[in-house]
């Protein structure tokens, strides 16, 4: 891909600037892109020298270097893609070593013999000025088509209108694939079995890579299609610093060129107005149906019935059965970009909604913060659970297969009849979200499934739970904390083995004796008879307060 802006080794030949030059290596060259041009007077400024590069020199500078000394600046030169070496041969040299020529076209280096009455400066700035007038050439193009595809945007255009007005100066097919609406958008002229290999290279190429803030600049690379290279060029959609989308071209009727590149990056950023404006729609939307379950879920009556005369335009009847399931994102909210998570949370609605619309059920979502509730109708109660098992499974595959890194847990509330009714199944998904990581490891939290949990969770039953843990078990936890050992955990496995101190034993790797001995303490710690059904029930409980009382702050 010939990415920089410079004029050619030919121009440079025909305008003159090299007086009676003649190519002493390279001669097929000619077309060689000179970006900008140097003076080299010592070997080390290789080091700071650029591809693109057309140096000048004097024999003086070879005249006393050995000859290995000058083969290795012409394989440096050649290395580092210098575009070629113009060298003043008289008065100082007869004529440049043939090993060094034989080298250099052995490497399809040019190398130039300039007519040594011209000064470096005749030569170096029209050259110069001749770069700085094509580039100035490409920035007006850009700015016209800039212009051009603002005038589609304001017009209320949108991205295939955009697509359109850039083909007319991309000679080449140009795509655009949406990450956050998952679609892909194309302007082309091609067969129809190529354009088919083209979009199934972009979707194998985005394939694994669901966090596209991993392909965050304008990259390059080479693609195969039927054993043919073809070069692509990739430039990145950005809204709120973040990856919504790529804008992407193939060389396939014509070279890339710095102009594409330049072309593409102004149009990306077109493209993000429009991106901006439809995640804008998507943002209003959202916020009215957050305010209509706000309304729904409050213990104002007024507000309550005023979602109520609402339900109908979500498609909702007011005696029919309603469940609320809550998807918590727990990816580390305090140190993640508040963008990406709205991004995450956003596209996650998105996701979600295409199931839900899919299952044709009336819905409703809503997001607070970083969580998502889910509002469905079930017209009967007939097997709702198995449905919502279904779904949120769904839901939940979905979700992980599309956003990269993606940690959620799903509480999933009891049905209720009656839009009146559905703050109680939102308190109930709420309870299940809060339950992970203490009561249950699972990522779907079904309410109905916490067995006990149900009744220890209640706000106001807080201090009775708590003063009960403190009476039955509490110096039991402080006593492991203070030597660790184990006492609470060879507790829980007393009550899952049912009191059999052999499978105890078993269970734990640890001796018949030691389990005994552990059980003795247990005893003496918690001044308890285990033995004694009422006082075994105690301890019993204590342990289910215990499992879920670290997510409480007193």
């Amino acid at each position: 891909m010939n990415e920089k802006v410079g004029i050619s080794l030919s121009k440079i030949i025909s305008s003159g600037y090299l007086g009676e030059s003649k190519f002493l290596t390279g001669k097929k060259l000619l077309e060689r892109i000179v970006t900008k041009t140097n003076v080299i007077v010592d070997p080390d400024i290789l080091e700071w020298s650029n591809a693109g590069e057309f140096i000048l020199s004097t024999g003086y500078f070879f005249k006393d270097s050995p000859i290995e000394v000058q083969k290795k600046i012409i394989r440096e030169m050649a290395k580092i893609k210098v575009s070629a070496l113009g060298i003043k041969v008289k008065p100082y040299l007869k004529s440049i070593n043939q090993e060094v020529l034989d080298l250099a076209e052995a490497l399809n280096f040019p190398m130039i013999a300039i007519d040594h009455n011209i000064s470096f400066n005749d030569i170096m700035i029209p050259i110069l000025q001749d770069i700085y007038d094509e580039q100035s050439k490409i920035i007006r193009k850009v700015e016209i088509i800039h212009k051009d595809n603002m005038n589609v945007v304001l017009k209320g255009g949108g991205v295939k209108d955009i697509l359109k007005s850039l083909s007319k100066t991309m000679r080449n097919p140009i795509y655009v694939v949406d990450h956050h609406f998952e679609e892909v958008i194309e302007q082309s002229s091609l067969e129809k079995d190529k354009a088919l290999e083209i979009r199934e290279e972009i979707q194998k190429y985005f394939e694994g890579k669901k966090n596209n803030k991993m392909i965050s600049k304008t990259t390059q690379r080479s693609i195969f299609i039927n054993g043919k290279e073809i070069k692509q060029l990739m430039v990145p959609i950005m809204v709120k610093s973040n990856v919504y989308g790529h804008l992407i071209t193939f060389g396939i009727n014509h070279e890339l060129t710095r102009f594409d590149i330049l072309n593409l990056e102004s149009s990306a950023n077109v493209m993000a107005l429009e991106f901006l404006k439809r995640l804008s729609v998507q943002d209003v939307e959202n916020k009215y149906k957050a305010e209509f379950f706000e309304d729904l879920i409050s213990f104002d009556k007024k507000r309550i019935q005023k979602a109520i005369e609402r339900s109908g335009h979500y498609g909702f009847y007011k005696d029919a059965y309603y469940l609320v399931i809550q998807i918590d994102v727990l990816n580390d909210i305090e140190t993640i970009d508040k963008e990406y998570l709205a991004q995450v949370i956003n596209k996650s609605i998105y996701l979600i909604n295409l199931i839900c619309k899919d299952k044709k059920r009336a819905f409703l979502i809503s997001n607070k913060g970083s969580s998502i509730n889910i509002l469905i109708m079930y017209e009967n109660d007939l097997k709702i659970k198995k449905r919502t098992m279904t779904l949120v499974k769904n839901i939940n595959q979905v979700l992980k297969s599309k956003i990269s890194n993606l940690h959620n847990v799903i509480g999933v509330g009891r049905s209720y009849k009656g839009l009146d009714s559905v703050y109680k199944s939102l308190d109930d998904a709420v309870k299940s979200v809060e339950a992970y990581g203490n009561y249950s490891n699972d990522e779907i939290i079904f309410f109905e499934d916490l067995g006990i949990y149900k009744i220890f969770c209640h706000e106001e039953l807080r201090d009775e739970l708590v003063g009960f843990y403190n009476v039955n078990l509490k110096n039991l936890v402080a006593y492991d904390l203070k030597r660790d050992a184990n006492l609470v955990k060879t507790l829980n496995m007393y009550f899952e083995k049912n009191g059999n101190l052999k499978k105890m034993s078993e269970a734990l790797f640890t001796h018949y004796n030691t389990i005994l001995y552990r059980m003795k303490r247990i005893q003496e710690i918690c001044e308890i008879d285990i033995n004694n059904r009422r006082e075994r029930y105690d301890i019993e409980t204590a342990l289910e307060i215990h499992k879920i009382i670290d997510a409480w702050t007193f």
